[in-house]
């Protein structure tokens, strides 16, 4: 009887290892949780890094727009360089244009002040050969000579402004030199200033 109710304490003793079994096994199971809860954080980190590479890809792409709005703008910046040449070209054909305008105008200046010139030199020279014949007049009876018909061999070659000196050609040195004379005395130059050929 003592022998049973022994073995009847060992049979009741068995459930306790197979209680601990359960715990056992709920402790697995727990563990399996603990493992697909990570399974899960391990799918929101992948989910995370996808979004980080999807922003990545964004930012890439931004990137890429940036880069092409930087060549839009170098673009933009070398048809503005070669706006900027062409207007320099423009620039330059306009100074050149204006260079040859002022030159023809200068040409054409020179040439009405060289036209002027010469009309006031040949207007000085008429007024000269008209004394130089007053001159040769009072000359008659200063020389004896009748050299009023000889003032065809006369030529009154320039007049300057500036000293009045006369370059006078006469047939006869006599009458050249009294002609200067006159001429001297007349306008009031010095003998320095007469000059004979």
């Amino acid at each position: 009887m003592e022998a049973e109710e022994g073995v009847t304490k060992a049979k009741g003793g068995v459930p306790e290892p197979e209680a601990g079994n359960m715990e056992g096994e709920e402790g697995i199971m727990e563990v399996e949780g603990g493992i697909t809860e990570a399974e899960a954080g391990n799918i929101e980190a992948k989910e995370g890094i996808a979004k980080a590479e999807g922003g990545v890809t964004e930012a890439k792409a931004g990137n890429m727009e940036a880069k092409e709005g930087i060549t839009e703008v170098e673009g933009g910046i070398m048809e503005a360089e070669s706006k900027n040449m062409e207007a320099e070209e423009g620039v330059t054909e306009a100074d050149e244009g204006v260079m040859e305008a002022d030159l023809e105008e200068a040409i054409e200046l020179k040439e009405g002040a060289l036209q002027n010139l010469i009309l006031k030199r040949l207007r000085t020279m008429k007024e000269g050969l008209r004394k130089a014949k007053e001159v040769a007049q009072e000359m008659e009876c200063v020389a004896g000579h009748n050299i009023v018909h000889q003032l065809q061999s006369i030529t009154l070659s320039d007049t300057l402004a500036v000293g009045d000196v006369f370059v006078v050609k006469a047939d006869d040195k006599e009458m050249e030199y009294w002609l200067l004379q006159c001429i001297a005395r007349k306008h009031k130059i010095t003998k320095k200033e007469v000059r004979c050929p």
